[in-house]
């Protein structure tokens, strides 16, 4: 659109109604400023109402009548209000989505766009995903603002620098990189610079768009290659490590960048434990990795395949229950993690006040109803309650779901090729990881803060 500059008086309604459209909460009010026509402009839906009355209302009544321009008008009257001048109408709308108030009065070639505030934000709550047993409760929420205030807040230094960047098309949607300048890599920080710039100007709507962009190249990927985080602590330890982390607007969570495959075994509290009592934990987070994607897969390949494996006893223990069962093992195992997964599924859409009692209560029944009724061995059973609690070991959501996929490729190959075909598998996955890299660092390197710095 052109500048204000070249807009007549008598066009601004039309301009309004085109710009805006007929949004029922876009508020234009006509005032005189000093025998000057003037419009004042903000969502209702953005801009509280006692603000806006204490901060501009009042004092537009009181200075409005004297003042010979706009710029003299917020001297007098909105001196310790930001403000900014604008000059086009792509401008005024991004700043009313940021909930400003914008002013146009007859004859200035420019618009004061003022901070008003007072909508509603979330407050400042306690992690709900990554949760830990020490450190600090505090979680990122919605506002970009608010999650660098809580930044700040720990990393009191000059060294912290926040880059802002606009995301989509009209410019509405923000994003900012957080690094601390005498820590982070050069070629790091100019790699993580171009590619959010090359997300400027596209439809960003989610984290997980910006994710996408993010990533080193447009390949299904089974383990991601960055974090996700929604810890202040965790954020800062990384920080602190040489990383950088992305912010995006309307989003509670942060971006790390980059991660590797160890990182996801971390956890917030490791930083709050003596070093034994955390090396134990990650040794624990380790086999947990392998009971998730292994276990169910090595049990089909000895079933089927490999039962001389095991002893003598144990096997004549397995046969037994397996007698007069009206499944194969492969689609026993299959139809038992599939109810399995239902119950995580539905356990994260119930309220909370039920969904925990309805989850345990209902795996205790359908468990006990299945093994009765000859459907399924308990064995089975067992094997996929330990799997599932296994999967639970890992506050990273994202790495704990692509390990329960790919459990069911290690099942699929177990039930063709065995022990040989998990082996294999292990082999191949091996060697995908040693080929991945997260903004150019190796994905499967040993440590990654020696590499960073």
């Amino acid at each position: 659109m052109t500048g204000l500059l070249y807009k007549t008086w008598e066009e601004l309604e039309s301009t309004f109604e085109h710009s805006f459209g007929k949004t029922t909460d876009f508020v234009k009010v006509p005032v005189m400023f000093n025998e000057r026509k003037c419009w004042i402009l903000y969502y209702s839906s953005l801009v509280g109402s006692a603000n806006l009355s204490s901060k501009l209302m009042l004092p537009f009544s009181q200075h409005a009548g004297k003042a010979e321009s706009l710029e003299q008008f917020r001297a007098a009257a909105l001196a310790s209000i930001n403000y900014m001048y604008l000059t086009d109408w792509i401008q005024i709308a991004r700043q009313l989505n940021k909930n400003s108030v914008c002013i146009l009065v007859e004859g200035e070639y420019e618009a004061l766009s003022i901070e008003i505030g007072g909508y509603t934000e979330r407050s400042i709550s306690e992690p709900e995903i990554q949760q830990s047993i020490y450190g600090p409760k505090i979680a990122f929420t919605e506002s970009i603002e608010t999650n660098i205030s809580i930044m700040r807040r720990v990393l009191r230094t000059k060294s912290l620098q926040i880059e802002s960047y606009d995301l989509s098309s009209d410019k509405v949607t923000g994003a900012v990189l957080v690094y601390l300048d005498d820590v982070i890599a050069p070629e790091l920080l100019q790699e993580a610079r171009q590619r959010i710039q090359r997300m400027e100007g596209k439809k960003v709507a989610t984290l997980n768009h910006l994710l996408e962009g993010l990533r080193d190249d447009k390949k299904a990927n089974f383990f991601p290659t960055l974090m996700i985080n929604e810890r202040q602590d965790s954020c800062v330890a990384q920080l602190l490590e040489g990383r950088a982390v992305v912010f995006m607007e309307g989003s509670p969570q942060g971006i790390i960048l980059p991660a590797v495959f160890q990182d996801f075994f971390k956890s917030p509290e490791d930083a709050y434990v003596p070093a034994a009592m955390m090396l134990f934990m990650r040794l624990l987070r380790y086999c947990a990795f392998f009971i998730t994607l292994l276990l169910p897969g090595i049990y089909i390949g000895v079933i089927n395949f490999n039962y001389e494996i095991i002893p003598i006893n144990l096997a004549i223990v397995i046969a037994g229950l397996r007698s007069n069962l009206p499944f194969p093992s492969v689609i026993e195992l299959l139809l038992v993690e599939a109810a399995f997964e239902i119950m995580r599924e539905g356990s994260v859409r119930m309220p909370k006040v039920v969904g925990n009692a309805l989850t345990v209560v209902g795996a205790l029944v359908i468990g006990e109803a299945v093994v009765q009724a000859g459907v399924v061995s308990i064995v089975v059973v067992i094997i996929v309650a330990l799997t599932g609690l296994s999967s639970y070991a890992f506050t990273y959501y994202n790495f704990a779901f692509s390990i329960r996929l790919l459990r069911f490729v290690f099942i699929g190959i177990a039930s063709i090729l065995g022990i040989f075909g998990v082996f294999l598998g292990c082999v191949i996955l091996f060697a995908y990881l040693v080929n991945q890299r997260s903004f150019g660092y190796p994905y499967f390197q040993m440590n990654s803060k020696r590499s960073l710095l």
